[in-house]
């Protein structure tokens, strides 16, 4: 099977595994929601905002390492095995010894042995560190998917049972830890092969210090993709942060939901392409154009929706929330290309750069953010719309020694998709307009999305026939196999 069969394959497999656990998990939460306090998911949600932090810095980047080095020893993947532990149980300890002081900030001393029993996941993650990065890296995605729709299968399934028990908040906690074991298990299963962990870390010194450098980046990121938030609680009103928190997660679903998956499986990828000493650049440029057709549509479509849709969906009282959610919707495909290019230059081996990168997001966003939140909640989306484009910019140039693409390649790259977004919501608008005050029911809003849809469809048959062809070919192997020139 060549590099682009399995690389559909890979998306299929882990678009399919992860859809049909969003699924299960949702339907067990609403069933879990009716057995349970709301105290309980607050508390639950103290200690899964405690471990979202720790666990980046304890996962180190050893699978990324693993997943990205040319070539790999025994003694090396020994050696990451040992660290991955290592971290993990200082991590984990660290974790136990700040729990009574998290729980005394949070006013919440009941949360203590719940951050503590919760913190076993650490450990419970560093143990599927190499026959994870395995699979990863021979792209065999089918185990990896099938494991984790198992395991998430599990803990869905034993939180329902612990609720129904009355075992109250604890359900939510050791559900995610039997469903951790189950992954384990099934992992090594799939991954026969036997690698016992050795603590003499310097036999894999340049993979740890790329997976230290990946975890910095990922902490940066994580800094400035939540500054906006963090400044908001400081300077909006509770009422008004409420507002643009709500505007950001409806703008971040699809972005996030569809480029989780995209990076999951173009890590791997690149890195093969990198370790064959193939040129990237060509499907680079090719993946962030059907990418493109995917996420930009999804983002304008919103941003050309978002005032009915705000009004039907969540109800008049969060009408303050719509311009804002436009504003976010509006700039936001410029994260795809930010996004994609830090999972190639980690792919190539320089994460060096991607945490320069993630460190001029930090300088550079935040006194955005800062400025415009004075504003309120639309000053603060404006901060997306000033500081991303910017940072946008310098990171391109930073890369383009690297990956060869500059600022100009990408923007042709999302050029058409683009186009098509832009008549699509263009369109939108004027069925609003015709509408009137029927845009405000559910029927309008429909009508809105329908409309839409078929002009971005008709749109991209036109100009660009041959994305159509990649995309269901990727979705569908073996039914469109003809070339077809774009238009």
């Amino acid at each position: 099977m060549n590099l682009g069969s399995r690389v559909g394959s890979a998306f299929r497999w882990t678009a399919a595994a992860k859809f049909a656990a969003q699924l299960i998990s949702w339907v067990g939460t609403l069933f879990v929601m009716r057995l349970l306090a709301p105290s309980d998911y607050g508390l639950a949600a103290i200690s899964s905002a405690v471990l979202s932090i720790v666990s980046m810095i304890a996962e180190f980047g050893f699978g990324s390492a693993l997943v990205q080095s040319r070539t790999l020893t025994r003694d090396q993947i020994r050696s990451v095995f040992g660290a991955a532990l290592l971290f993990a149980l200082a991590s984990m300890g660290v974790v136990a010894a700040l729990a009574p002081f998290l729980a005394a900030f949070f006013r919440a001393p009941e949360a203590q042995l719940l951050i503590q029993v919760a913190s076993v996941n650490l450990l419970l993650y560093a143990l599927t560190t190499v026959p994870d990065a395995m699979l990863r890296r021979e792209m065999q995605f089918r185990g990896s998917s099938l494991a984790e729709l198992a395991a998430g299968v599990l803990a869905t399934v034993a939180t329902v049972l612990m609720a129904s028990f009355g075992y109250g908040v604890w359900a939510l906690v050791l559900g995610s830890v039997c469903g951790s074991v189950l992954r384990i298990v099934l992992l090594y299963a799939i991954v026969p092969d036997r690698v016992w962990p050795s603590f003499r870390i310097g036999e894999a010194r340049s993979l740890v210090n790329f997976g230290r450098n990946v975890a910095l980046a990922r902490i940066a990121s994580y800094v400035f993709s939540q500054a906006d938030v963090l400044l908001a609680g400081r300077i909006l009103s509770k009422t008004a942060l409420g507002e643009y928190a709500v505007a950001m997660h409806l703008a971040m679903l699809p972005l996030s939901r569809v480029m989780g998956i995209i990076t999951q499986v173009a890590f791997p990828a690149i890195s093969q392409l990198h370790r064959s000493k193939r040129d990237i650049r060509p499907e680079l440029l090719d993946g962030l154009r059907l990418t493109a057709y995917v996420v930009i549509p999804a983002l304008w479509g919103i941003a050309g929706i978002a005032p009915w849709f705000v009004n039907v969906a969540l109800g008049p009282h969060w009408s303050n929330a719509a311009l804002p959610l436009q504003i976010v919707c509006a700039v936001l495909p410029l994260r795809l290309i930010g996004t994609l290019t830090s999972t190639a230059v980690q792919g190539v081996g320089r994460p060096d750069i991607d945490l320069k990168n993630a460190l001029t997001g930090v300088a550079v966003l935040p006194p955005c953010f800062l400025v415009g939140g004075a504003f309120g909640t639309t000053g603060l989306a404006c901060g997306w719309l000033v500081g991303l484009p910017v940072l946008m910019g310098i990171n391109i140039h930073r890369t383009q020694s690297v990956l060869g693409i500059s600022i100009l390649d990408a923007l042709k790259a999302i050029a058409r998709p683009a186009a098509c977004s832009a008549l699509m919501f263009l369109t939108v608008r004027l069925v609003a307009a015709a509408l009137h005050e029927a845009a405000n029911t559910a029927a309008g809003l429909g009508l809105m999305i329908a409309v839409g849809a078929g002009v971005y469809a008709a749109c991209v048959r036109v100009i660009d026939r041959a994305a159509i062809v990649s995309i269901w070919g990727v979705l569908r192997p073996g039914r469109m196999r003809q070339e077809v020139p774009s238009a």
